[in-house]
Order: structure tokens, then C-alpha cells, then sequence
């Protein structure tokens, strides 16, 4: 199980930090298009419901993931459980991954241990390396831009540095700093149960 720290911001303006990255010489690494499907137990009947047992710390979600990747042409699916820390919901988060041959075989899967569907998200997403930091900026479809910016693993830094980074360095208004995922924000508006 691997743990990440990571700030997230939803951006209004993404070609600011885009002129930031460049200036830092940030490494651009891929530009992937993503489709996200998430999952719940099918005893979960509203958005507040699955929010108050995720934040608890014994809830999860799981999403499914199809990647078409821009510069390998690279085209993978995978399941994905993540659970956060109660203590630090959304900033320290725990994750779980696994590759699957398709889409419908994970759905099949995820159906059979009582699982229902409750959002499906379609982003654009550019990744970049600095130093020790992944930035993530991420183009919601029907929603709006975030970024998201990680400690990469074995890093010595903390939270605090990534904080200073994305706001000393890129330059990010500290006013546009979210303690959810830019995912989390968009599934609040787009979820069906």
C-alpha cells in the first residue's frame, strides 16, 4: 500500500502555471486522457452517505481507469481502492491498484462483491517532474482545471514545503488551495445515486 502527501488546487487560470513550469524548467512527462468510473457499496444511497463513511476512515472508494497515453500510445485499465487517513482526510490517502485485462471485466468483478457505479469523470491530464515533486494538472470535463502537486516517494520533504513550492515557486494563490481531490470536487457535482 503506498501513502502519498500531496496539495491540491482548483485553478482559474491554468496558463499561469504553465508559464511557471516553463520558467523552472519543469520536466513535462506525459499527457494522458482518462476516463474514471467510481464505485460504491449498493447500500449507499446519497452523496452525503458515502462523503460521511469515506471521511470516516472505514469507508473506501474504488474507481476503474481506462489511460490512453499521448506520447506511448500506451492504452491501460486498472482498479483502484483508496481510503483516507481520518486523522488527515485528503491529505494523507491510501491507495491500491491493480491492472485488469478490461473495463467490463472489472465492472463484472466489482458488481459481483455488491459494488454500483455512482460517477463517471473524463479528464485530460498533463504530468511534470521538478526536483522531487509531481505536478498534476488535470482538465475536468464539465467541471473546471486542478492541479495537484505530490511528494515523490523517499522524498525527505513535508507538507510545508509543498505548500511553499506551489505557492512561493509556481506561484499558485494560496485562496485556490483545496484539501480535497479535484476528482473529489467534481464527483460532489456530477454523482448519481
Amino acid at each position: 500500500m503506498s501513502t502519498e502527501i500531496e496539495i491540491r488546487y482548483f485553478l482559474k487560470d491554468r496558463k499561469k502555471l504553465k508559464k511557471q513550469l516553463v520558467e523552472i524548467n519543469a520536466e513535462i512527462c506525459e499527457t494522458t486522457i482518462i476516463k474514471d468510473t467510481y464505485y460504491t457499496h449498493k447500500s449507499i444511497k446519497s452523496l452525503e452517505e458515502q462523503n460521511k463513511w469515506y471521511l470516516s476512515g472505514k469507508g473506501f472508494i474504488v474507481r476503474t481507469r481506462e489511460v490512453n497515453n499521448s506520447n506511448t500510445k500506451e492504452h491501460t485499465v486498472s482498479i483502484e481502492v483508496k481510503k483516507t487517513d481520518p486523522k488527515n482526510p485528503h491529505v494523507i490517502n491510501f491507495e491500491r491498484e491493480a491492472l485488469c485485462k478490461s473495463l467490463s471485466e472489472a465492472k463484472e468483478f466489482l458488481e459481483m462483491i455488491d459494488l454500483k457505479e455512482f460517477t463517471r469523470i473524463y479528464k485530460t491530464r498533463i504530468l511534470y517532474k521538478y526536483k522531487q515533486f509531481e505536478i498534476t494538472i488535470d482538465d475536468i470535463e464539465g467541471f473546471g482545471i486542478g492541479v495537484e502537486i505530490e511528494l515523490q516517494k523517499n522524498s525527505k520533504l513535508d507538507f510545508n514545503d509543498l505548500i511553499r513550492f506551489a505557492e512561493e515557486v509556481l506561484k499558485i494563490p494560496s485562496n485556490d488551495r483545496f484539501n480535497q481531490g479535484v476528482s473529489f470536487l467534481a464527483f460532489q457535482n456530477l454523482a448519481k445515486f
